[in-house]
C-alpha cells in the first residue's frame, strides 16, 4: 500500500529544494503525494485522505494557510512534519538574503513550525544538533545526488594541458564566500596568467577578478533543477573550487556541491568546514583548505599535476556512487515517514511557548500584511508617480521638440518673409517695368495706329498714283516709238512701286522700321513725281515743238501730229 503524503509548499516545485527534499525520493519510492501550494486547495477533504502532512521549510510565511493546514491535520489526527535544510533562524550578518530581508517575515512562523511539528526532518546532523532544543523529534534525511537526472562524466586522464579552467558554481547567496577567496584567486591569476582561465557560473565575481580577459561569467539561466543540470554539466572545467566561510549557517549545510562536482568527473578544493569535512578525505577524493595559504597551495597542486587531478576526481566519483546516490537511499524517506505514521501525532510539551509565539506571529503577520499592503500601495503610487514623471518628461521632451520645431518654423517663416519682401521688391520692380512696358506698348500701339492711318493714306496715294500711272500708261501706249523708252521707265516704276508695296506689307510686322521705310518710299515717290514732272515738262516741250512745227508747216502735213496731240487731250476727233 502506498504511503499517502500531503505536501504544503509555497516554493516552485521544479526548483532544487522541493526536488531534493521530497519530490525526487518520492518518485523513486513511488510515494503518493498530494500537493497544496495555494488557499484554493485547502480543505478538510483534501487532507483527510493523507497519512502525513509535510510542511516545506519557509511555507509558514503564508501564515493563515499554514495555520489552517495545521488545523486540518489536527482534525484528521495525522502527524505534522516540518522539513528544513538550512539554519534560517540565524543567517550571517553579511549574507545577501539577510541584507535583502528575504526570510525576515518567515522567521517567527518558522520558529512556530519547529515548536508545533510532531516531527522535524533536516538535511545534516549538525542542523539536527542545532535545532534539537526546539523539538525533541528531529530526524536526518540527508541530501543525495539524484542519479536519474545527473549524468556521470568519467574523469579524463591528461598527460599535460596547455590551458586549465578553474570553475565555480553557486548562487548569489555565495557572494561573501567568493569575496573571501578573492586574494587566493588573484595570487593564482598572477602566477598562472598564461595557462589558466576562470569560469564563474551563477554568482558574479568581484570586478577586479572579472576585469581579467581570462575570466568568464555565466548567469544562471533557469532555476528549474532539470534544466539547470542540462546546462551546467557541459561547463567544461578542469578543477572546481567550493569556498565557504566557517560559520554556523555554513556548518549546517549539506555537501551537495561535492556530489555535483564529482558527478562531472572533476576534482575540487573545498573549505575545511563541516559539510565537506564529513565526506572528503583530504588529498584522496578532494582537497580541504583552511587558510588562504592552504587554498593557494592546493589549487597549485591540482594545476601542476594532471595525474593528481585524475585520481582525486576518480576517487570522488567512487565516493558518490558508493554512498550518496538518491536511487540507493530514497528508501530512507519511506521508512522515516512510515515510522512517523506508526507513532502518530506527538504530545507537544511547548504549548505555553506556542501560544505566545502564535500570538506574536499573528500580530507580526498582520503587521507584515499591513506593511505589504502599504508598500504595494506605495509601489502603485510610486509607479503612478513614475509614470506621471515619465509622461511629464515625455511631454517635456515633446514640448522641447515642439519648441525647437516652432523655432525652426519661425526661422523658416522669417527667412520666407525676407524672401517675400525681396520677392515683393522684385515684383514691384517688375510691376514698374510692366507698367513702363504697357505704356511703351500703348505708345507703340498708338504709333502703329497713326502709322496705319498714314499707311492707309499712302496706300490710297499709291493707289491714286497707280491709277494715274495706269492712265498715263494708256496714254503712252498710243505714243510712237519715241515715247517707248519713257513707257519702259514707267513700267519699271510700276514694278518698283509693286516692290515697295510688298515692303509696306512687311512694315506691319516690323513696326519699328516702318517709319523709315515710309520715308524712303515717300522719297522714292517724290523722285518719281519729279521724274513724272520732268517727263511732263518734256512732253510740254515736245508739244511746243510740235506746235511750232505745225505752225511752220502746212495744215495737211501736220494732221497726223495734231491727231496725236488730240489723243493727249482726250479728244476723239481730229
Amino acid at each position: 500500500m502506498k504511503t499517502k503524503i500531503c505536501y504544503f509548499s509555497t516554493n516552485d516545485l521544479l526548483t532544487p529544494i522541493p526536488h531534493l527534499r521530497l519530490l525526487g525520493p518520492s518518485r523513486i519510492e513511488d510515494l503518493e503525494l498530494h500537493l497544496i501550494n495555494n488557499d484554493d486547495l485547502l480543505s478538510e477533504k483534501a487532507i483527510s485522505g493523507s497519512q502525513i502532512l509535510i510542511i516545506d521549510r519557509d511555507a509558514p510565511r503564508e501564515y493563515h494557510s499554514f495555520k489552517e493546514i495545521v488545523r486540518l491535520a489536527n482534525i484528521s489526527e495525522i502527524p505534522i512534519v516540518y522539513d528544513i535544510d538550512d539554519y534560517l533562524l540565524d543567517l550571517p550578518i553579511n549574507h545577501p538574503d539577510r541584507e535583502a530581508f528575504i526570510y525576515t517575515q518567515s522567521l517567527l512562523p518558522i520558529f512556530e513550525a519547529l515548536l508545533l511539528a510532531d516531527y522535524v526532518t533536516v538535511s545534516t546532523e549538525k542542523l539536527r544538533e542545532t535545532l534539537k532544543i526546539f523539538n525533541r523529534n528531529i530526524f536526518v534525511l540527508p541530501n543525495f545526488l539524484d542519479d536519474t537526472l545527473w549524468p556521470f562524466h568519467l574523469p579524463i586522464q591528461r598527460r599535460s594541458s596547455k590551458q586549465i579552467t578553474i570553475g565555480y558554481m553557486g548562487g548569489k547567496s555565495h557572494k561573501p564566500d567568493i569575496e573571501w577567496i578573492t586574494p587566493v584567486l588573484e595570487n593564482i591569476q598572477k602566477s598562472y596568467s598564461e595557462v589558466i582561465n576562470f569560469h564563474f557560473y551563477g554568482v558574479q565575481p568581484p570586478d577586479k577578478i572579472l576585469a581579467n580577459k581570462n575570466v568568464t561569467h555565466t548567469d544562471v539561466l533557469t532555476y528549474n533543477y532539470k534544466e539547470f543540470i542540462n546546462n551546467f554539466h557541459n561547463l567544461g572545467v578542469d578543477l572546481f573550487i567550493a569556498p565557504l566561510i566557517d560559520n554556523l549557517f555554513n556548518q549546517c549545510k549539506s555537501p551537495l556541491k561535492f556530489f555535483e562536482y564529482s558527478a562531472l568527473g572533476v576534482p575540487a578544493v573545498f573549505s575545511d568546514v563541516e559539510p565537506y569535512r564529513n565526506v572528503i578525505v583530504d588529498g584522496k577524493n578532494g582537497f580541504l583548505a583552511k587558510s588562504q595559504e592552504d587554498w593557494v597551495d592546493k589549487i597549485r597542486a591540482l594545476i601542476d599535476n594532471p595525474d593528481l587531478r585524475y585520481h582525486i576526481a576518480k576517487n570522488a566519483q567512487e565516493t558518490v556512487r558508493s554512498k550518496f546516490l538518491m536511487s540507493e537511499n530514497a528508501h530512507l524517506w519511506t521508512e522515516t515517514f512510515n515510522k512517523f505514521i506508526q507513532l502518530g501525532p506527538q504530545k507537544n510539551t511547548n504549548n505555553n511557548w506556542l501560544e505566545s509565539i502564535a500570538a506574536i506571529s499573528l500580530q507580526l503577520h498582520e503587521y507584515h500584511q499591513y506593511q505589504k499592503t502599504t508598500i504595494n500601495e506605495k509601489e502603485v503610487l510610486d509607479n503612478v508617480l513614475e509614470d506621471k514623471g515619465k509622461l511629464i518628461e515625455d511631454q517635456k521632451g515633446k514640448l522641447g521638440q515642439q519648441e525647437r520645431l516652432i523655432q525652426s518654423i519661425s526661422e523658416d517663416l522669417h527667412n520666407q518673409e525676407q524672401k517675400n519682401q525681396n520677392l515683393k521688391k522684385v515684383i514691384s520692380e517688375q510691376d514698374a517695368s510692366i507698367r513702363l512696358l504697357n505704356e511703351n506698348i500703348k505708345n507703340i500701339k498708338s504709333s502703329n495706329k497713326s502709322f496705319s492711318l498714314r499707311l492707309l493714306e499712302m496706300e490710297g496715294l499709291v493707289q491714286s498714283l497707280k491709277d494715274e500711272l495706269s492712265k498715263k500708261d494708256r496714254e503712252l501706249l498710243s505714243t510712237n516709238f519715241q515715247l517707248k523708252e519713257k513707257a519702259q521707265a514707267i513700267s519699271s516704276l510700276r514694278n518698283e512701286i509693286d516692290s515697295r508695296n510688298k515692303e509696306i506689307s512687311g512694315i506691319t510686322i516690323k513696326l519699328e522700321d516702318s517709319g523709315n521705310v515710309v520715308n524712303d518710299l515717300n522719297s522714292q515717290i517724290q523722285k518719281k513725281n519729279n521724274e513724272l514732272n520732268n517727263l511732263q515738262a518734256k512732253i510740254t516741250e515736245l508739244k511746243n515743238e510740235i506746235l511750232f512745227y505745225s505752225l511752220s508747216k502746212s495744215w495737211q502735213l501736220t494732221r497726223p501730229l495734231r491727231k496725236i496731240m488730240s489723243l493727249f487731250k482726250g479728244r476723239k476727233d481730229a
